[in-house]
């Protein structure tokens, strides 16, 4: 789960109002801005120690600049000092570091998906030459902490860290105005979710949950949907616990054009229990356990002998089926156009 809903949809809004000093150009941008409680926030939290100095956000120039790594355990929020501008960032809202978090602010540009997906990480390490040695911070099982390029761009608190992107060449000025002109389709922003930039990309995701909230993110749009795949003839329920890493696929006929988006599981982070079904539920609709390298299926009767798929049609008239193509339209734009 990305931290852009994880944590992020906690502290901020979607505002339709035009925003002065975010770079936000209308009224009909969806703009995310900080409410006034985060910076109440930020003034009360925890600040007995100085901000950290950051000389550079590129892995491979940390030796080269005089990176200096930072030890910011227990803290509530952590001052940050870079291009001549001060900001802060926090863990978790109401969450305070945990032990042992010592190490190196970076950027991570995660391979395969678009420039707009990348991300700040915190990479826990003694020294700075022992970069690629250690491991990210984690907010969840197998969800690393990440401050997303999405929200550095739009929110002009991270002004600095977007400056410094910028004079690193990880960014560059046609990415930062598309992204400050971004519009938000759908509704459903206050609530927490998955944050993807390509339809195949993994994440993580808890499955003690009736519907999976999604946000499809291209340079123009963030498209919000959620899909269902613990759903029978309109009823919702919670077949399992744990938390597993999976990626949705595309269904295609001999044509080559998608039919319909299934859910394969990738990989269990947590053990998965089978929670009790409803006694009316129990004869007729059951789902075989997720495994890895599996698709999640059901059966509409417990007596069925084979299990069918979960899927999403395409093909029929829904909101969700045309914000997904939608999607996928202009993500093969994107990838003609920029090559990613």
């Amino acid at each position: 789960m990305s931290f852009l809903h994880s944590v992020y949809t906690r502290a901020f809004r979607i505002s339709l109002n035009q925003r002065k000093g975010n770079g936000l150009l209308g009224r009909e941008i969806g703009a995310v801005v900080a409410p006034r409680n985060l910076r109440r926030w930020f003034s009360t939290s925890r600040r007995s120690a100085g901000p950290c100095v950051i000389n550079t956000l590129n892995p491979e120039r940390l030796v080269h600049k005089g990176q200096e790594i930072c030890d910011i355990s227990g803290r509530s929020s952590v001052g940050l000092s870079l291009c001549d501008q001060y900001t802060r960032f926090i863990y978790t809202a109401h969450i305070p570091f945990p032990s042992g978090t010592k190490g190196i602010l970076y950027y991570n540009q995660p391979p395969a998906l678009p420039p707009m997906a990348g991300e700040l990480r915190f990479r826990i390490c003694d020294d700075p030459s022992q970069f690629a040695h250690g491991r990210d911070l984690e907010i969840e099982s197998g969800t690393p902490w990440n401050m997303p390029l999405v929200n550095i761009v739009r929110i002009g608190y991270y002004k600095g860290i977007r400056d410094l992107l910028l004079d690193e060449g990880f960014i560059d000025h046609g990415l930062v105005a598309d992204l400050e002109n971004m519009k938000c389709v759908g509704s459903g922003w206050k609530r927490r979710g998955i944050s993807l930039y390509d339809i195949g990309q993994p994440f993580s995701v808890k499955l003690d949950r009736t519907h999976i909230d999604v946000t499809l993110n291209t340079r123009s749009r963030m498209r919000m949907v959620y899909f269902c795949p613990f759903v029978i003839a309109a009823e919702m329920f919670k077949p399992f616990s744990g938390r597993i890493r999976a990626r949705f696929e595309l269904q295609s006929k001999e044509s080559g054009s998608p039919q319909a988006i299934q859910l394969r599981v990738l990989e269990i982070l947590s053990p998965i229990t089978r929670n009790p079904l409803p006694v009316d539920f129990i004869s007729r609709k059951t789902f075989d356990e997720p495994r890895p390298g599996e698709l999640i299926m059901r059966r509409k009767r417990k007596c069925d002998r084979s299990a069918k798929p979960w899927a999403l049609s395409l093909t029929r008239t829904s909101r969700n089926a045309e914000t997904v193509k939608a999607f996928l339209e202009e993500r093969a734009l994107e990838k003609e156009k920029y090559g990613v």
